[in-house]
């Protein structure tokens, strides 16, 4: 059952009840990284919300896509922000997954000091109580999602420079 959530603005991120961030530095350019993001072509584990099974639907001056991740939930949601090569974000809004009362990814990527990029990725979320409560059990899992996802990314980008 897919349930609708709460429209939140991208300042969300800092207000959310509850954030899971995670960091990793990827040898790509930010520009690179940025346009994967924004693509919707970041990998399996990164984010789908650019990629839907319908196409594009634009809403106001983002565009709006349903997407699949990995097996998981059906997603619907809006593009927040777009930096390009900087600040990318989106807020959910429709999941199915119960308890989910808000969600924003907020992606932020620096250029490194020796090059490459630092990826700064925080999902901000209002949540029912049992789901605070089990947050930090995800977070490892959460944490290894991400890096594996940026790592494949880095590889595939790399890749795909040659």
């Amino acid at each position: 059952m897919r349930r609708h959530l709460v429209d939140v603005p991208v300042e969300f991120v800092h207000l959310a009840p509850l954030r899971l961030t995670c960091r990793v530095r990827v040898a790509a350019a930010p520009a690179e990284v940025y346009r994967a993001l924004a693509e919707g072509t970041a990998g399996r584990r990164g984010p789908r919300l650019q990629r839907g099974a319908n196409g594009p639907r634009a809403t106001g001056a983002w565009v709006v896509e349903p997407a699949r991740r990995g097996g998981g939930p059906v997603v619907r949601g809006t593009v927040l922000a777009a930096r390009p090569g900087e600040h990318y974000a989106y807020r959910a809004d429709e999941v199915r997954v119960p308890g989910v009362r808000a969600l924003v990814a907020d992606w932020r990527l620096t250029p490194g000091p020796t090059g490459g990029t630092r990826v700064v990725r925080t999902l901000a979320l209002d949540v029912a109580p049992v789901l605070r409560v089990l947050a930090p059990l995800a977070r490892p899992w959460l944490g290894g999602t991400f890096r594996r996802s940026m790592r494949e990314l880095d590889a595939r980008l790399e890749k795909s420079r040659e």
